[in-house]
């Protein structure tokens, strides 16, 4: 942007409101838009020249500030930049259209104004007016603090009481909680902000992706030149939200069960949750930011920290030589580049969460631009332009050595990245014995006796648990009655040449009572559990007693082959397109007195398992595979994963007595991280985009 040869005018309606001092004592003044009801803080440097707009010309006005050089015109063409670009000049054309990036950010966040909240403020004000702000602060946060001890002695029944959301009753309560959460939060802004003489004169609601937010315009709040009072009005909806916290702290433990004490326990977990991850964050442009911008008293805190964090790396990495964008301490200056920093990273998680928020709550074709938008927007665009900056000024970028070490480490990177090489999988592992079978009741039936002990050592084919079924033995005897009288009835036809029609039906008779017997014998063998190999006694319970009643299915221990043993893995879907059988690796036991073993994969199935056999690895008793248990008691994986059987070298099988947990680690064939990520990026988009 180049100086035109005649300065526009200022806007006739700009209003220039009262001097201040920042952190580092410098003179600040407040520029009013009240059209657009915004304000902007401007430099000492800045003023000087504002006081003499317009003149004839550029050189006119430097010329009347004494200040008719090069750094004078830098400065002149800094504050024209400044003015354009927030509109606050008198245009001689129309403004330009929005852009499409524009108009896709509007349909981020929208806000409704709908009502003006200045006479119920006034009245809250009038009635808050008696109580001291810092009394009140220790006041809560004791009353809090006791609440909570007292809240967690009975955390299991807090918990509990979550299991109202499976219900159309728990949501309406949810929804309502998060409705006076969010209504007591911005009045809170609100009060404090009438308290200290500023105007709020719209509050509404506003969309984010279609979520809905309260909102309290509280922007004269900067007409403030206390900072610290600034503070407490950025603090206001914290204040107001942990008080009408601290009372739903109390109510839950005072009111009995019930749509209250549902409606108590909601209002804590929204307080507490969205005060620690939204409203104290400062990385975000919400309370905690401001708070903490006006605690130190540091205007446009984000913007001064992103221009230290590029000064940073274009100095110490790229080797710019220019100074730091502002004269500070040492101390501050490593504070502005490491909040800059961090609030980069939560920026990039914020930005995916946006991204994926985006495509999952609109129209997938408009999401896919809105997506592609924020993504543009947010990520893509700041990178570009600092990438454009050093471009332009490449001259002044000195060749240190420190350049050659970060071009060294972005090589080795993209070497990584690009080129091919194994990578290390680590796979949950059990080592178990290669024959094992588990006793199990096939149906409810009552013990009788039993020869099941730990350890003990059992032959193929050895009675080992006799179980009795008083139903099935009557129903048995009375087959065989019914036997033996259709047996006799038919040997009486046949002696008295009766009809023999009449002899055909009775011989079915019999042979279907013959069969009925057949099976019930069968039935009551079934009870006699037997060894189905030669092996170990293992995991016998130790409640077993004769006349004992046991349900169906009843697991009675596990007849093990110790002579022999596997090693069982699992490998999710991405790790099962990069191993092959021969793979090697190693077996590290959680019990660390086996050491660790060699391994080698044996063969990998190529179906995903549906349901874990062994509870060695499954979540719900401390494994690292997640596991859903169904209906009929059975545990369905949650994630895929697929199977792996390996060989193990074991000296002596013997000495594993019982399964032991681990983990394999071994090498996956080689393959580009970049390829692999760009395989999965297609992939998604060829499943996504098939509208």
């Amino acid at each position: 942007m180049d100086l035109p040869a005649n300065l526009p005018e200022l806007r006739p309606e700009l209003k220039l409101l009262s001097e201040s001092q920042n952190r580092n004592g410098e003179t600040v003044w407040l520029i009013a838009d009240p059209v657009r009801h915004r304000y902007f803080h401007i430099s000492q440097a800045f003023f000087e020249l504002l006081v003499h707009w317009p003149a004839d010309s550029c050189e006119n006005l430097l010329a009347s500030v004494n200040q008719n050089t090069a750094a004078g015109r830098s400065k002149l063409m800094e504050l024209y930049e400044f003015l354009q670009t927030n509109q606050l000049l008198v245009q001689k054309y129309p403004l330009r259209d929005r852009s499409l990036l524009q108009r896709i950010a509007g349909l981020i966040f929208i806000r409704i104004p709908l009502w003006s909240p200045q006479k119920l403020l006034d009245r809250l004000v009038t009635l808050t007016r008696v109580i001291r702000l810092q009394q009140f602060l220790i006041a809560l946060v004791l009353t809090a603090v006791v609440g909570l001890i007292l809240l967690l002695r009975q955390w299991d029944q807090f918990i509990s009481g979550f299991t109202y959301l499976y219900s159309g009753s728990g949501w309406l309560i949810l929804i309502l909680g998060i409705i006076l959460c969010k209504f007591a939060h911005e009045l809170g802004h609100g009060v404090i902000a009438r308290r200290y003489g500023c105007h709020v004169n719209t509050a509404g609601v506003a969309f984010m992706f279609g979520y809905p937010l309260f909102f309290v315009d509280i922007t004269d709040g900067w007409i403030v030149t206390d900072h610290r009072k600034r503070a407490l009005i950025s603090s206001g909806g914290l204040l107001a939200e942990g008080f009408v916290t601290a009372i739903a702290i109390w109510m839950w433990l005072l009111l009995p069960d019930g749509p209250l004490q549902t409606l108590a326990q909601f209002i804590i977990t929204i307080g507490l949750l969205t005060t620690v991850l939204i409203n104290l964050n400062p990385f975000m442009r919400f309370d905690g930011y401001f708070i903490l911008a006006d605690l130190l008293n540091i205007h446009n805190l984000q913007e001064r920290s992103f221009d230290f964090g590029k000064w940073f790396i274009r100095k110490y990495i790229l080797g710019w030589q220019e100074n730091p964008p502002l004269e500070t301490s040492r101390p501050m200056r490593g504070f502005y580049v490491i909040f800059a920093y961090l609030t980069w990273v939560w920026r990039f998680l914020i930005y995916c969460g946006i991204a994926w928020l985006a495509y999952q709550f609109f129209i997938k074709p408009l999401a896919i631009v809105i997506m592609g938008g924020a993504v543009w927007m947010l990520m893509l665009a700041p990178i570009l332009r600092e990438m454009e900056f050093y471009r332009r000024h490449s001259a002044q970028f000195k060749r240190k050595p420190i350049r050659w070490l970060w071009l060294g480490v972005c090589i080795v990177v993209a070497f990584y990245i690009i080129v091919p090489l194994p990578h290390r999988i680590s796979l949950p592992a059990v080592l178990q014995s290669d024959t094992q079978f588990e006793l199990l009741n096939v149906q409810a039936a009552r013990l009788d006796s039993h020869g099941l002990s730990e350890g003990r050592q059992v032959g193929a084919g050895e009675l080992l648990v006799e179980l009795a079924d008083d139903n099935l033995l009557q129903q048995l005897s009375l087959e065989k009655l019914r036997l033996r009288s259709a047996e006799l009835e038919l040997t009486y036809l046949i002696d008295s040449r009766s009809d023999l029609s009449q002899i055909r039906v009775l011989d079915q008779k019999r042979l279907n009572h013959a069969s009925r017997i057949r099976n019930l014998e069968s039935a009551t063998e079934r009870l006699h559990l037997r060894a189905p190999v030669t092996g170990t006694l293992r995991d016998v319970p130790y409640s077993l007693a004769p006349a004992v009643w046991l349900p169906e299915s009843t697991p009675l221990g596990f007849v093990i082959d110790e002579q022999s043993v596997q090693l069982i893995a699992w490998v999710n879907e991405s790790g099962w397109q990069q191993i092959t059988k021969g793979s090697k690796g190693v077996f590290f036991p959680e019990n660390s007195i086996w050491g660790k073993l060699s391994a080698e994969v044996d063969s990998i199935e190529s179906l995903p398992a549906d349901e874990m056999m062994t509870p060695y690895q499954m979540s719900v008793y401390g494994g690292s595979i997640p596991v859903m248990q169904q209906g009929d008691g059975r545990f369905a994986i949650a994630q895929t994963h697929y199977r792996v059987q390996m060989k193990v070298d074991v000296v002596d099988p013997g000495e594993f007595t019982q399964a032991l947990r681990g983990t394999v680690r071994l090498w996956s064939d080689p393959y580009s991280l970049g390829g692999y990520w760009l395989d999965r990026l297609l992939a998604l988009l060829i499943r996504e985009t098939g509208f």
